[in-house]
């Protein structure tokens, strides 16, 4: 099994014989009795030493990572796609992170974030882009349990209906990458759909609703030239959504 995750990875990234052998020296120090990891969750703890946040319970699922390569593969490709870049503090696409989006969802989930994980986080935050030394002090805090991935998420994907969330979950947080079958992705596609289409409805009669009174919400202190004007950009919106 040990054999068949360092293939996965190597298929996946290019490392020196440095690098590839200091992994594997603290895989084995975390499988030693001081600390009494399990293999998988060993390399999981390892991770910082290949340019990944340290995640001890991403491999867990024994039933996933076993002599077959494919899933180690994968995971390893998803972890360098997704989670490598955020240590650099951009997306996948190469996107920088704004300093301030994250300061504020540290702020928002102060009580999800392990108290002492927090100043480490700051200190990140407050960093100029390519300091090593701090961005090696994040990456050996523990991605789920200290509660590092809540700086990087997007409102907007905390926000997302049940379907649309359970579906970025697994293709973004879960470790397990074959539980979620096709057919029942199809079927939270199906719901997604329909959610979507009963919101857009409610929004419509809504907004419909709400056209008569317009100008008893536009502030008074507005002049009436603007106040017709802005009602009937309104009016436009609430007929384009409606289409």
């Amino acid at each position: 099994m040990f054999k068949s995750a360092l293939k996965g990875l190597i298929s996946v990234t290019d490392l020196s014989l440095i690098q590839l052998g200091e992994f594997c020296s603290k895989i084995s120090e975390a499988s030693l009795p001081a600390r009494g990891l399990p293999i998988r969750n060993a390399i999981g703890w390892s991770l910082p030493h290949v340019g990944l946040p340290r995640d001890s319970s991403f491999f867990a699922s024994a039933k996933t990572y076993g002599q077959a390569i494919g899933p180690w593969r994968k995971a390893f490709e998803k972890l360098l796609t997704q989670r490598a870049p955020l240590l650099a503090k951009q997306r996948s696409n190469g996107q920088p992170i704004d300093p301030e989006e994250m300061h504020q969802r540290l702020i928002e989930n102060s009580e999800s974030i392990d108290a002492a994980a927090q100043p480490t986080l700051e200190a990140f935050i407050n960093a100029p882009m390519g300091d090593d030394s701090i961005t090696w002090d994040v990456a050996q805090l523990e991605w789920e349990e200290h509660g590092v991935h809540f700086i990087f998420e997007k409102p907007r994907e905390r926000q997302q209906g049940l379907a649309n969330s359970t579906i970025y979950f697994f293709e973004h947080d879960c470790a397990d990458s074959e539980v979620l079958a096709e057919g029942w992705r199809k079927h939270l596609e199906d719901l997604k759909r329909v959610s979507a289409v009963q919101t857009g409805t409610t929004r419509t009669k809504s907004s419909s609703s709400s056209i008569a009174a317009t100008s008893n919400k536009i502030p008074s202190y507005m002049p009436a030239g603007k106040r017709s004007s802005l009602a009937s950009r309104s009016s436009a919106r609430t007929s384009l959504k409606a289409s």
